[in-house]
Parts: structure tokens; sequence; C-alpha cells
């Protein structure tokens, strides 16, 4: 009777270390569950909240156009005399303005999120993150809130701006240029930019609001 009690004496330890080895096992398997989620869960607030400041950026743009059209205006918001060379970029509001503009921008160049391009090119996400450098930002020629203050969303203070593209209507009942206007936004650097287009005209040479024509995210 006492040979078969030390044969189970010998699996007590064997069978205890595999109990122990699985249990680490289901806590490792457990704390990945965990990780994993919590990422899963980083990654869409940062992108709920770079896609909230790009919309936001798009509503930020607009009023930047339409301050073009105020009675008060500063140099970024008043067309020049036809005779002189601007000195910086503006927000023309009529087709020789444009004109005008691309005299201050060569080709290709955007200064202070004014852009002129001669001809529409498509550009991909990761093109508008290394032109970041050139765009216009959140509340900065609008009067709204400074940058470093901003508390409606933390995207809106850093790697965040929108650029206004200038373009000749094909239409020529149209007196007013073009607008393609870019808004980028990026949580943090761990996730992607969140970048929307969309193109706007105003609705004639002293307009008080514009229209919105499309829209639709530039993919990376």
């Amino acid at each position: 009777m006492k040979a078969p009690a030390r044969s189970h004496q010998g699996w007590a330890l064997p069978t205890v270390m595999a109990v122990l080895g699985l249990g680490a096992l289901a806590a490792l398997s457990l704390a990945r569950g965990v990780w994993l989620h919590a990422n899963l869960l980083r990654s869409d607030g940062d992108e709920w909240r770079a896609r909230w400041a790009a919309e936001a950026l798009l509503r930020e743009a607009e009023q930047d156009l339409l301050a073009s059209f105020a009675a008060a205006k500063d140099a970024r918001h008043s067309t020049p005399a036809p005779d002189t060379v601007p000195a910086s970029p503006f927000i023309p509001h009529t087709l020789a303005g444009l004109a005008q503009l691309r005299k201050a921008l060569p080709a290709g160049l955007c200064r202070d999120g004014i852009c002129a391009p001669d001809a529409l090119e498509p550009t991909s996400a990761a093109v508008w993150v290394q032109r970041l450098n050139t765009a216009a930002r959140y509340g900065q020629y609008t009067g709204g809130a400074a940058l470093s203050s901003s508390q409606i969303n933390p995207a809106l203070t850093e790697r965040s701006g929108y650029w206004l593209e200038a373009f000749a209507n094909a239409d020529g009942a149209q007196t007013t240029p073009l607008w393609r206007i870019t808004a980028l936004a990026q949580a943090s650097p761990r996730s992607g930019p969140i970048v929307l287009q969309a193109w706007w005209q105003g609705a004639s040479d002293t307009p008080t609001m514009g229209r919105w024509l499309s829209w639709h995210e530039v993919l990376p």
C-alpha cells in the first residue's frame, strides 16, 4: 500500500508547477488583452479628437475668408493697389485680386496658409503634414482663442492648421475666386493625421456669406 502512495507524491510537484504555469499564462493573456483594449480606446479617442479639430478648422478657414469682406480690414484681408507688388500674401475676393496674389506667391508655394497654385494638384495627407509649417493656425487670423489657451480640443493647439488655395472659377459668371480649403489635425505623434478638404465659393464680390460646394477626406 505504501508504494502507490510514493508514486502519487512524485506527481505532486509537476502538477503544481503545471497549474502555476497555466495560471501565469492566463494572467499574461489577460494583461495583454487589457493593454490592447486600452490602446484601441486611445487610438479611437485620438482619431475623434483629430476629426473634430479638422472640422473646426474648416469653419475657422471660412471665417478667415469672410473677414476679407469686412468693413475694417488688416493687410491679410485687404487687396493692395493694382500697381503694387504685394509684400505678403492676402485673401483676394476678385479674380483681379487673385492675379495680383500670384505676384506675391510663387507657384506651388504657400505662406501663412494662403496658396495660389496655377493648376489643381491632388495631394496625399503625408504631403500636407510636410507643409504644416506654412499653414494658418486656429485663432491666428480670426481673433479667436489663442492657441495656448484652447480648452475645447487639445488637437487644435499643436500639429494642426489649414490652407486656403485660390483658383479661377471655370464659370465665367462667377467673379470671386474658388477656394479649396484643406484642414489638418493630428491628436498625438502616435496617431495618424486627419485631413479634410472642402470647396468654398463666395456668393458675389461683396458677400456676407459663402457656400460650401463639396468636401472629402484626404487619404494617407
